[in-house]
């Protein structure tokens, strides 16, 4: 049978809750979805010319395996300017959209039995990348009493011998919590006393703040940053 033959994290993940409500919502007459992270509009014209223009410039050839150049230099000056980390574009990987990029991290550094720290709620993506790379998934439950953010007692309780990453995502989904310099700037304190701990931060929503001020990445802090 197919099935035997098959890579056996598989069977173990769950069907993704957003993508059925998904489908509830597109069989629901007059229902509101807010289910998929995506923007109620249609792609803008100058986006869709300037993708046309390309194919008509027959750009669609190989490029190099981390992705375009110029893109690259742009992420690497946007990046830069707006946490003040000083990359190049050879500090940069270009992926087809946050999954991947999970998919090229983890499974890139994580061994079979490594503990990986996942701050909840969050992106279901998480939890089956860890799984598939055969890692062990350490939850940490974020509170609403504290907005959901991210408490350095409880990260600190939940890194042991074992812990290789912490994957965190702020500004979040789904709660639309946000982390200020000062919050993440204790949780600097508690990575600073465990050096082996990776983090992935998760800044998808980065442009998305209705509150004063920018919202803030672990990236300002440079003693962080190896």
């Amino acid at each position: 049978m197919m099935r035997d033959r098959m890579n056996t994290s598989v069977f173990g993940l769950k069907r993704s809750a957003i993508r059925e409500f998904a489908k509830l919502a597109k069989q629901t007459p007059g229902c509101i979805s807010l289910t998929l992270g995506e923007p109620d509009f249609d792609t803008p014209s100058p986006v869709i010319e300037k993708a046309r223009a390309s194919l008509l410039n027959h750009e669609t050839h190989y490029i190099e395996n981390n992705g375009l150049r110029e893109l690259r230099e742009k992420i690497a000056s946007y990046e830069t300017q707006k946490n003040g980390f000083s990359c190049t574009q050879d500090q940069v990987i270009v992926t087809a959209g946050a999954t991947e990029a999970l998919f090229v991290s983890l499974l890139g550094i994580i061994n079979p039995g490594d503990e990986v720290i996942i701050v909840e709620p969050c992106f279901v993506a998480y939890k089956a990348t860890v799984e598939f790379a055969h890692g062990v998934p350490v939850i940490v439950e974020t509170k609403p009493e504290n907005s959901y953010k991210l408490m350095p007692e409880e990260l600190e309780a939940a890194i042991t011998d074992k812990t290789k990453y912490v994957i965190v995502g702020y500004p979040n989904n789904p709660t639309g919590a946000v982390m200020t310099l000062e919050d993440w700037a204790k949780i600097k304190d508690v990575l600073m006393r465990h050096p082996e701990v990776i983090v992935l931060s998760d800044e998808l929503y980065c442009e998305l703040n209705y509150l004063d001020g920018k919202p803030a990445s672990l990236t300002q802090f440079a003693e962080l940053r190896d």
